[in-house]
């Protein structure tokens, strides 16, 4: 064994800008949230739908997970950088690590007789959830409390005191909704809900907005979240804030995973999409039962419930294939175990301009010809 000291300033300093090179050599189950940067996926650890994403512009390789132990630092949860990543993903020490991404970074730091080799076969990473605490407890039911609160709060869709919900629709080319059970039990309006936002700076943005609430529901019909969609003060399109789709807090041991909101009741054949929007534009176009899974993370994990037998995925066309790529994973999973599927992207190329093509942008085209 040799008797040397790697200098982790320098080999720090060697891999910032080239984590996606040192995680696709040393830890290729973090691929998904590569190849979707920034966005929710799949935790490489405990598994899930949505736990895990790497930071979008870090040059560090930061990474967070909403339910590992891991991240928890004082109570709250926080960014691991690429080293901290690799630790947690691989289960190496740091010494391990470090060489590792030497090897790739900054190779002519390394003596030929390295001081730490891994072992030929990688021991497997077990996820050990963490302790519950009786804060973890309590903090849990506020969060369905809060949810229900909001839920009671809110009037169907397709009310009168629900006109600014109905201005949305109509603003983005939609028709409005009408007095429909089906729908009314499902999707709702309130005149004015809290909202906060807090980005990767550490930004808070609070306030209060209109807003369209979305019960979802898993595969046996259980309310797991609510999903809402913040409205600008007069209806016209968005609120005009970081973000203004967000998913209601929940607790970390409910999974969303083939969850979606509903809109109708099934039969045989049972439509799926992305976004509330593009399923009510869908749903206009064609009259079929359409169930939102919310985002194209969701979609890939998406179930239908007993009874179907058939599925039409309606996918979204984005430049970055996300979309066509959730569709397909759907598509192949769901006929993989018996479903008869259909899927379809919207016809034509996606304008200039635009990051994408949905079918609402084609209901727009053409729904009222």
């Amino acid at each position: 064994m040799g008797d040397f000291k790697l200098d982790a300033r320098e080999v720090r300093m060697r891999a910032e800008g080239n984590w996606d090179r040192i995680f696709a050599s040393l830890a290729p189950s973090l691929g998904p949230a590569m190849d979707r940067k920034g966005r929710h996926v799949a935790c490489p650890v405990h598994g899930g739908t949505d736990g895990f994403r790497l930071h979008q512009h870090s040059r560090d390789g930061h990474g967070i997970c909403n339910s590992c132990h891991d991240f928890l630092q004082g109570g709250d949860r926080k960014w691991l950088d690429g080293f901290g990543i690799l630790m947690w993903a691989t289960g190496d020490r740091f010494a391990v690590v470090l060489e590792e991404v030497a090897s790739i970074v900054a190779p002519d730091l390394l003596k030929t007789d390295r001081r730490y080799s891994k072992p030929a076969v990688p021991a497997q990473r077990v996820y050990t959830p963490p302790p519950r605490t009786a804060e973890d407890i309590q903090r849990d039911k506020a969060m369905v409390q809060k949810m229900r609160a909001v839920w009671e709060s809110s009037r169907p869709i397709s009310g009168r005191q629900s006109l600014l919900a109905h201005r949305y629709f109509e603003s983005r080319g939609l028709p409005p909704p009408r007095v429909d059970d089906e729908v009314d039990g499902e999707l709702r309006f309130v005149s004015s809900l809290e909202y906060f936002h807090k980005d990767e700076s550490g930004a808070i943005t609070k306030d209060h907005f209109p807003a369209i609430v979305a019960l979802i529901r898993n595969v046996e019909g259980n309310v797991r979240a609510v999903h809402r969609i913040y409205l600008a003060r007069d209806g016209f399109g968005k609120a005009p804030v970081p973000a203004a789709k967000k998913m209601m807090g929940k607790p970390d041991v409910v999974s969303l995973e083939g969850c979606s909101a509903r809109l109708g009741r099934p039969g045989q054949v049972l439509a799926t999409a992305e976004g509330i929007e593009t399923a009510w534009a869908i749903r206009s176009f064609t009259g079929f039962p359409v169930w939102p899974a919310i985002n194209s993370t969701l979609l890939r994990q998406w179930k239908p419930p007993k009874g179907v037998v058939g599925v039409h995925i309606f996918g979204d066309k984005d430049r970055s294939g996300d979309g066509q790529d959730a569709m397909q994973t759907l598509q192949k999973r769901l006929t993989e175990v018996g479903y008869s599927v259909r899927a379809d992207l919207p016809p034509g190329e996606i304008p200039i301009g635009q990051k994408s093509l949905d079918w609402e942008d084609l209901y727009r085209e053409l729904g009222d010809r």
